[in-house]
């Protein structure tokens, strides 16, 4: 099943790569990964480790997070809405803090 946050982190990372004016031959290469693995990342159809996402983000010259820009709305493994709430800022990096549907914060590992 494809998840919408993968489809958004490949559709970023197929237009970078674009951007830098690399074909998916030569980023496969530099990642080590078979053109079929890294077009299956850019569709969102594979999600992609964070090992390869932080190459990926060394590869292409951005930061990891990146690949997260413009995300709104957190789909948790289980399918519940999972609202992102932006909590503190440091090095350029925003940490979210989840809130449930009913608008409380998850805490210690969702409970």
């Amino acid at each position: 099943m494809v998840d919408h946050i993968d489809v958004h982190i490949g559709s970023r990372l197929r237009r970078t790569r674009q951007f830098r004016g690399l074909s998916q031959k030569q980023l496969a290469q530099a990642l080590g990964l078979s053109v079929q693995s890294l077009d299956n990342f850019e569709r969102g159809v594979t999600r992609l480790t964070a090992a390869v996402m932080s190459a990926a983000a060394r590869r292409l010259n951005v930061d990891a997070s990146f690949f997260f820009k413009g995300l709104k709305v957190a789909e948790s493994v289980a399918g519940d809405r999972v609202e992102a709430e932006p909590s503190v800022r440091k090095d350029n990096v925003y940490l979210f803090r989840p809130r449930r549907p009913d608008g409380k914060l998850f805490v210690n590992g969702g409970a």
